[in-house]
Formats: structure tokens, C-alpha cells, sequence
């Protein structure tokens, strides 16, 4: 199976990312209050803006999709570590995962 092709460090707004990723911006920023989520260029000082990477898009998919499923904010929160997170859906995807 061949792995699949990364984009390079783009750089997304949180509308794109939270458009990517099928969630609401709202949803985005409740997480990231929560500090469930944790953007890879988070905004410095009062209305700065964050940016998001293409692993932060599959962290929030993620998600959402165990959202869907049934999981609970708070079980969520407690099985995911945004910060432990950041290289992994390269090697999740990469070994056959789907979202």
C-alpha cells in the first residue's frame, strides 16, 4: 500500500480548517478553550489570528468523528492529548486508518 501524500506546512485559518474538517468554527474554539485542541500557530496577543496545519484538520476530523460516535467531551478529552497528537495522524493514515 503506498502511503499517503502529506501537504507541505500550509498554513489554514480557523474557517478553512473547521470547513475542512466538517465542524462548526464555534466547535473549534470551544475545544480549543477546553485545550482539547491546540492550534500549531496559535495567535499571540488580542486579535491575533491562529493557523492550523493539515494534521490539525485530521486531529479535529478526528474528533468529530468520535463525537459522532457516541464519545462523550470529557472521554474524549481524557483518550486524547492534543500535544502527543501532532505527529500522529501522519502515522495512523499512513498505516491504513480511515476517518
Amino acid at each position: 500500500m503506498d502511503c499517503p501524500q502529506f501537504p507541505d506546512e500550509q498554513k489554514y485559518s480557523t474557517k478553512e480548517m473547521a470547513q475542512a474538517a466538517g465542524v462548526k468554527v464555534s466547535r473549534v474554539r470551544q475545544w480549543v478553550d477546553r485545550g482539547i485542541i491546540v492550534p500549531a500557530y496559535p495567535g499571540r496577543g488580542t486579535g491575533n489570528r491562529s493557523f492550523w496545519t493539515f494534521e490539525n484538520m485530521v486531529e479535529v476530523a478526528v474528533l468529530k468523528k468520535l463525537g459522532d460516535l457516541g464519545f462523550s467531551l470529557e472521554r474524549v478529552s481524557g483518550l486524547l492529548d492534543a500535544d502527543a497528537l501532532k505527529n500522529e495522524p501522519r502515522s495512523y493514515l499512513s498505516k491504513g486508518g480511515r476517518i
